[in-house]
């Protein structure tokens, strides 16, 4: 008597077959789709290097023609104006420079340096510097002194010293004597002011403040000023 499979072993036999049927199937497809097999020889058997297959070269394309630019003329008023304007600016300059050298020629003549000199004037002995002099007009001396103090107690330090000493120079051009061929300015109230033989430091020391001012190159201030307002006070006592 023939013995019946199991229902299990019968559906493992009938899935086995399907899918041996499914794989023909899809090799069968698969061959039809790709067409007959076909063998290559590697190049490295063949001694051979592969062909690269070149990309066919095209003729370059060519620019389109760019338009020339159009001539630059220059404009002829623009022209005119800019060499007026700097025939203009060169004259200001030049006018400017010659002014600023006039004045400082004329500064130079004017205010020459009045620096004690080592010789006669001041540092000689008073008695032979007065000895044949006739004396200066005292009240003169004492209005021009007092006028040198007013002028030191207004503006800046600096310009205070300036004045006072300029006052003191126009007192000793008021007194009466004449100023020697050789003596600048200062030399000149100098001589004059120490007629009074016991202001000859203050009168020195006067004469050095201004030249600190006129002719240095550092700023003065209130001590300065208290200097010279102290030598005018003792020259001013000494022509009491």
């Amino acid at each position: 008597m023939q013995r019946r499979g199991t229902p299990s072993a019968i559906r493992g036999s009938l899935l086995t077959r399907v899918s041996v049927v499914s794989l023909l199937a899809f090799v069968a497809v698969a061959a039809a789709v790709q067409g007959t097999p076909g063998y290559t020889t590697p190049a490295f058997l063949t001694g051979h290097p592969p062909t690269v297959p070149m990309p066919s070269a095209s003729a370059p394309e060519t620019a389109p023609p760019q338009e020339p630019l159009p001539d630059f003329e220059p404009n002829e008023t623009l022209g005119k104006i800019l060499e007026a304007v700097g025939i203009v600016l060169a004259s200001l300059i030049v006018i400017g420079v010659g002014y600023l050298l006039a004045r400082w020629v004329r500064r130079l003549w004017r205010d020459r340096e009045l620096r004690l000199r080592a010789g006669s004037a001041v540092v000689a002995p008073l008695a032979d510097l007065h000895a044949d002099e006739p004396t200066p007009d005292a009240p003169t001396l004492r209005r021009g002194v007092a006028g040198a103090l007013e002028r030191l107690d207004s503006g800046t330090p600096s310009d205070a010293i300036v004045a006072a000493w300029l006052a003191v120079e126009q007192t000793a051009a008021d007194s009466g004597l004449d100023r020697g061929a050789a003596e600048t300015a200062g030399e000149f109230a100098v001589r004059i002011v120490t007629h009074r033989s016991t202001v000859r430091r203050d009168a020195e020391d006067l004469l050095r403040l201004y030249e600190g001012v006129r002719f240095g190159s550092h700023r003065v201030s209130e001590p300065e000023r208290d200097a010279a307002r102290t030598c005018l006070r003792h020259i001013e006592e000494a022509w009491r």
